[in-house]
C-alpha cells in the first residue's frame, strides 16, 4: 500500500508541475559501471559467503523538473535499476557450497535538483543531486549446490526465507548539457537490508559509479 500511495503522490505532483511553463521532462538511461555491496559473511566463522563486487547494472529514469531560474531546476524522478546475481560460495570440513544470490532490483523515487553554469555556448556543465527512497526486491528463495568432499556427490539445496528491505537513495554528480542532450557521471548510494526468517539481518547497501545519458523535452 505504501508503494501505491507514494506512486500516486508522485504522479499527482508531476501533473501539477507540468501544468506550468518552464517544465522539463528527461528520459535517461544509466549504467552502473562500478558497483559494490556489503559483503555477506558467516556469523560463526567470519567467512565471506557473498563478495562485495556487483555486476554492471543498467537503469532507466524519468524526471520532471521546473525551472527556478535560467540556471537552476528542481523536480521529481522515478527509476528502475537491474542489478545482476552474485556468486555465493562457502565450505566446511565436509562440504563445498556454491550458487547464485538472487539479483537485487531497485525502484528509486526521489527529489532531484540541477544547477547549470553559464558558458556562453551550447555546452553547459552542471551539478546534480537526488535524494529519495528506494523500493528494493529480490527472490525470496534460491538454489545452492552442495558437494560432498569425500565422494564428489552433488545435491541441490533450496535456501528460502529471505526478504529485502527498502532504504534511502542518494546520488550526486557532474555532467554536461549540450542542446537537449545530457550526460553525467555520479556517485549513487542505495540502502537495503536482507532480513531472514529468524530475525537476523545483513546489510545489502549498494554504492555505484553511474554513467547516464539522456534527452530533455522542454515546455
Amino acid at each position: 500500500m505504501k508503494k501505491v500511495l507514494l506512486g500516486l503522490f508522485a504522479i499527482l505532483s508531476i501533473s501539477t508541475i507540468a501544468a506550468d511553463n518552464g517544465v522539463n521532462v528527461y528520459g535517461r538511461f544509466g549504467l552502473d559501471i562500478i558497483s559494490r555491496y556489503n559483503k555477506i559473511k558467516n556469523d560463526d566463522t567470519g567467512e565471506t559467503l557473498v563478495k562485495g563486487k556487483g555486476k554492471v547494472a543498467p537503469g532507466i529514469f524519468l524526471e520532471v523538473t521546473k525551472d527556478i531560474n535560467k540556471n537552476a531546476e528542481v523536480g521529481l524522478g522515478l527509476g528502475y535499476i537491474w542489478h545482476g546475481k552474485r556468486d555465493f560460495n562457502g565450505e566446511d570440513d565436509d562440504y563445498l557450497i556454491s550458487g547464485k544470490l538472487p539479483a537485487v532490483n531497485s525502484v528509486p523515487l526521489y527529489v532531484t535538483g540541477k544547477y547549470k553554469f553559464d558558458t556562453n555556448s551550447n555546452a553547459k556543465p552542471y551539478i546534480k543531486a537526488d535524494l529519495g527512497y528506494s523500493f528494493n526486491n529480490m527472490k525470496k528463495s534460491f538454489d545452492l549446490n552442495v558437494t560432498e568432499k569425500a565422494t564428489g556427490n552433488t545435491a541441490t539445496m533450496k535456501e528460502d526465507g529471505y526478504k529485502l528491505k527498502n532504504g534511502v537513495y542518494v546520488a550526486v554528480g557532474v555532467g554536461v548539457e549540450y542542446m537537449d542532450f545530457t550526460t553525467d557521471l555520479s556517485y549513487v548510494f542505495t540502502g537495503a537490508k536482507i532480513k531472514y526468517d529468524d530475525g537476523d539481518k545483513d546489510k545489502a547497501n549498494n554504492s555505484a559509479i553511474r554513467l547516464t545519458v539522456g534527452y530533455k523535452f522542454s515546455f
